[in-house]
């Protein structure tokens, strides 16, 4: 199955702005997505570089958010629950290359069962033409009752 923009948002209920998806290529309900992203010069975190600056690369925290992104379309299209995921947790994650504007990212994640709160993903984004840029072996996403994280603190 694939999934545009207009799908996109509505699965992950977030605004365009935080959305680091740009289309879903490939669906396997409870077991794998691929997803598409292009890195412009125009993303926000350029915006305040100089054309000239050597830090011209994205950030790895949105690389990951990316991932996670798409980890939360294939919570989306397995799981009939309508609560958003959250991240519960990540582990050996490893960047292997920068990736500069131009480029367009290929993210394949793969869904490790779990229960009906929680899900564990791993996989791995690389160039669409090209190397690896990003492995994740472990994401965890869950839901929560409202309020069971505000009890969890008191």
């Amino acid at each position: 199955m694939e999934l545009g923009l207009p799908d996109i948002v509505a699965l992950l209920a977030i605004g365009r702005a935080d959305l680091l998806v740009d289309r879903v290529v490939r669906c396997e309900p409870g077991l794998v997505i691929e997803t598409r992203k292009a890195i412009s010069g125009q993303e926000p975190c350029f915006l305040r570089l100089p054309l000239e600056s050597p830090g011209y690369t994205y950030p790895e925290p949105l690389l990951l958010e990316s991932f996670t992104q798409s980890a939360g379309l294939l919570w989306a299209c397995t799981s009939d629950r309508a609560d958003s995921p959250q991240v519960a947790g990540v582990r050996g994650v490893t960047f292997h290359r920068p990736v500069r504007p131009g480029c367009v990212l290929r993210t394949v994640a793969k869904l490790v069962p779990g229960t009906a709160a929680t899900m564990f993903f791993c996989g791995r984004t690389s160039l669409v033409d090209g190397p690896l840029v990003m492995t994740v072996d472990n994401l965890v996403l869950t839901v929560r009752p409202p309020g069971a994280v505000l009890r969890a603190h008191e």
